[in-house]
């Protein structure tokens, strides 16, 4: 399945829970990691999720992450990002949300296995980031 398609069923799959999602986020300031993390989402195989405050608007974000190169990005204030990028994909390797800087954006750390650093991306400030 490419890249499109599974884009595409993802959001077809996910329209009526992002939808409930968002209308729950008009009476609230940020949501909690639950609701950032709708059921079933970010479970296929090799996926994981990373929790920070990517767009530096407070509430809690959700990065979910897999071994193919997709990042999904779920923000507290109910907007979504996804890319497809070769970034930290390579064996053994995971994403850390970390803060580099005080401009108060938690940034992403590519880690080996032992923890090692391998490189590090700094959250631009629409939350998104460059790979």
């Amino acid at each position: 399945m490419n890249t499109f398609k599974l884009f595409k069923a993802f959001s077809l799959a996910s329209a009526v829970t992002i939808s409930l999602f968002s209308m729950n986020l008009m009476n609230q300031k940020s949501a909690s990691a639950v609701d950032v993390t709708p059921n079933g989402w970010c479970i296929h195989s090799g996926s994981y999720i990373v929790f920070g405050n990517f767009d530096g608007k407070g509430g809690r974000d959700a990065l979910c992450a897999d071994d193919q190169g997709s990042k999904w990005i779920n923000y507290a204030n109910g907007k979504r990002w996804y890319t497809k990028t070769s970034w930290c994909t390579h064996p053994g390797s995971r994403i850390k949300a970390i803060r580099l800087n005080n401009d108060n954006r938690y940034d992403l750390e590519c880690q080996n296995r032992d923890g090692s650093v391998v490189q590090r991306r700094e959250a631009l400030p629409n939350g998104r980031f460059n790979f």
